[in-house]
């Protein structure tokens, strides 16, 4: 269960709402209930109806989304999912539901909640800080069509603020990542990210950021240390990462 690759290509560019999101009553992890009867999917087109946690990156739907009136006796829904139309389309991500609820009766409701669910990318082992999981379901991990975000390098693990950073950031537009063949739930740049000429004598650099501004304190959207340790960048060195060198992956199941 959990983030499909079309919802993974929106989570990394334009954002998982994009133009709005489908619930669906499904029997298990890839079985949708039919529409006729009962379960006709439930748009949430109004991303401003998702409240954003800011702390734990979390998305909570404020309204309830209720699915119509059974006409005919259909089983028991055991797994919600998202799709990005109100037929057909594609599956974005699917969830177990909990509390094993009851098939509705005739003239029964049945739907979730408001403030029952809560969506997030950043759960543990995630790259992704709880601000990065916030934007990947508003304008994507690398934004929306002009989109700047800034790379970072850091000599320790930066926290949500970018401490540890050596050197300024790099600006890299939305245009210079490119999913990466047929793994397109990963994207990587596709120009080389140049630091310049280096000054000052740098101390060992271990992580590289993702952040959403260029300023020092620019909160911090995907981090990862590096795959093994570069030499010490002296005073002369040019710092720069090549192209297909920066990997980010909206993990699928």
């Amino acid at each position: 269960m959990g983030l499909k690759l079309a919802g993974a290509r929106r989570v990394n560019r334009g954002g998982f709402f994009g133009t709005g999101i489908y619930l669906a009553a499904m029997s298990d992890g890839s079985t949708e209930f039919p529409a006729a009867g009962a379960y006709a999917r439930v748009g949430s087109t109004n991303i401003a109806r998702w409240e954003a946690d800011a702390v734990n990156g979390w998305h909570v739907n404020l309204d309830a989304l209720d699915f119509p009136e059974p006409s005919a006796v259909l089983g028991a829904p055991a797994f919600g999912g998202f799709y990005d139309a109100q037929a057909s389309g594609n599956l974005l991500f699917t969830a177990d539901l909990t509390g094993d609820p009851a098939a509705p009766g005739l003239g029964a409701s049945f739907g979730a909640d408001a403030r029952s669910m809560r969506l997030r990318f950043n759960g543990v082992g995630s790259k992704l800080t709880p601000r990065g999981s916030i934007l990947a379901f508003t304008e994507g991990i690398v934004g929306g069509t002009s989109t700047t975000r800034y790379v970072s390098v850091h000599s320790a693990e930066p926290d949500a603020t970018g401490s540890n950073q050596e050197d300024d950031s790099v600006p890299i537009a939305q245009t210079a990542w490119s999913e990466v063949g047929t793994q397109q739930n990963s994207i990587r740049n596709n120009a080389a990210v140049d630091f310049g000429i280096q000054a000052t004598d740098l101390p060992d650099l271990m992580w590289v950021a993702l952040r959403e501004g260029a300023a020092a304190n620019s909160a911090v959207l995907w981090k990862d240390a590096f795959d093994n340790n570069p030499d010490d960048p002296a005073v002369g060195d040019r710092l720069t990462f090549p192209e297909n060198m920066i990997t980010i992956t909206a993990t699928i199941d």
